[in-house]
């Protein structure tokens, strides 16, 4: 996303400008006191069938690979709660066996794709008279033709976070007292069992595992 109006800030820490060197070692302050400046935002869409699928976008303080000039961000898009797609974790080949996402992991229900193609169309129906332009990626573009961009291989797209939840629900995996189904002594208490949240899940895995303390007690008298 890039406009005149834009002043990106790029990370060097190798050799930092000496003023924000300064304000770091003297005051713990300014740009490198943090990971980067971000803005975020969400939204919803709504299906047909009542169902609710939630969006998130994020501006990042800097451009991305071919995109890196002084007047341009990154604008990050991502589903969130409500996604319907699915994987398994695979492991990689040798030497190192890494943990991986199946291919399937991304898309394989078409409906995510739609959803976040919707919101992206969205934020280009609001972009007429604020100076933004977006660059790779033409912003008359259809909700068809945007879901035809971001379910492609490219170095822009099928990006992740890795926010892993969801493969243990509740009600599918543990009952709602955290109880693995058919078992009566062994419980499960992590991300896992939290359906897909639409900011980042750590504190709703606190307070997930709060009540699960709760509840665990109470079965133990």
């Amino acid at each position: 996303m890039s406009a005149p109006t834009i002043q990106a800030y790029n990370y060097a820490y190798q050799n930092p400008p000496q003023a924000d060197q300064d304000l770091y070692l003297t005051k713990r302050a300014g740009n490198y006191a943090f990971a980067g400046g971000s803005c975020s935002f969400w939204d919803t869409v709504t299906h047909a069938d009542g169902t609710v699928a939630g969006v998130q976008g994020g501006l990042g303080n800097a451009g991305y690979r071919d995109y890196t000039n002084a007047m341009t961000v990154t604008m990050n898009i991502y589903g969130t709660s409500g996604l319907k797609s699915s994987g398994r974790v695979v492991l990689g080949g040798e030497p190192d066996y890494l943990p991986g996402p199946s291919g399937d992991v991304y898309y394989s229900n078409p409906q995510d794709a739609l959803d976040i193609a919707t919101f992206i169309r969205r934020l280009f129906d609001a972009l007429p008279g604020t100076g933004l332009t977006p660059l790779n990626l033409d912003p008359a573009s259809t909700v068809s033709q945007i879901v035809s961009y971001i379910t492609s291989w490219t170095p822009y797209t099928r990006g992740q976070v890795n926010h892993w939840s969801s493969s243990c629900r509740i009600g599918s995996c543990v009952d709602r007292n955290t109880t693995v189904i058919g078992m009566k002594n062994l419980h499960v208490v992590d991300a896992s069992i939290v359906a897909p949240l639409s900011v980042n899940p750590q504190m709703g895995v606190m307070i997930a595992a709060e009540r699960a303390w709760e509840l665990i007690s109470a079965l133990m008298g």
